[in-house]
């Protein structure tokens, strides 16, 4: 990803007029933000890659005038700087002078966002193992479909190979019998499994008569 947006393209930017302070949470005029964090703001001149207003904030999607930190990472590493230059007081000396409510108080909120951040993690968890779920399920399906294809081709031909169709169909079950107990039943396949696997069990002497009309009619069934 690359950035593109310095300091002084921020300050001349006209549509931008608030941002959000990293400790208190709240959006703050511009022009107040820079008198807070000048020290940092000033080196987000383009000089590196982390250089870059737009490497911590975003628009706000709901006010495209406010920028927002961009998640709770960059937030954090913006308060560090903050603090490394002066401009913020540290966690521990912000601490030392609460009163037993605002401790209380602080305990609770920081307990809440620990569980907002672990029930995210969660939630990216179990949208990762959707994901994969849904492109194992995407590739078995193309490989019954063409397997199944397959299986018709040699079905249409005017002269039948009995092997070669079971073979085919050994295949195809041994693919879709792994899908059900993954995913459940097909519906188009389902009318034809039951006669397939007739054709699979079958012995020579129980398709082919001196004129061949078994074969034809088992295969003529499944067509």
């Amino acid at each position: 990803m690359s950035f593109n947006k310095t300091w002084n393209n921020v300050k001349i930017d006209d549509s931008i007029e608030l941002m959000e302070h990293p400790l208190y949470n709240t959006l703050i005029p511009k022009l107040e933000f820079y008198e807070e964090f000048c020290k940092v703001l000033d080196l987000l001149n383009g000089d590196t890659m982390s250089d870059y207003v737009d490497f911590f904030f975003k628009r706000d999607v709901i006010n495209n005038s406010n920028l927002k930190f961009v998640g709770d990472n960059e937030k954090m590493d913006f308060y560090d700087w903050a603090v490394d230059e002066g401009c913020l007081p540290g966690l521990k000396e912000i601490h030392q002078g609460e009163s037993v409510e605002d401790k209380n108080k602080r305990i609770v909120e920081e307990e809440l966002e620990r569980q907002r951040l672990e029930s995210i993690k969660k939630q990216k968890e179990i949208e990762k193992k959707k994901r994969e779920n849904l492109s194992e399920k995407d590739n078995l399906l193309k490989i019954l479909d063409n397997k199944w294809k397959g299986i018709q081709k040699l079905k249409g031909k005017s002269e039948l190979n009995l092997n070669k169709i079971r073979k085919a169909y050994e295949g195809f079950n041994k693919d879709y019998q792994i899908y059900i107990e993954k995913y459940g039943l097909i519906e188009k396949y389902e009318g034809y499994v039951e006669l397939m696997e007739s054709l699979a069990k079958a012995s020579v002497d129980e398709i082919f008569d001196t004129s061949g009309n078994e074969i034809k009619i088992i295969c003529t069934s499944i067509r």
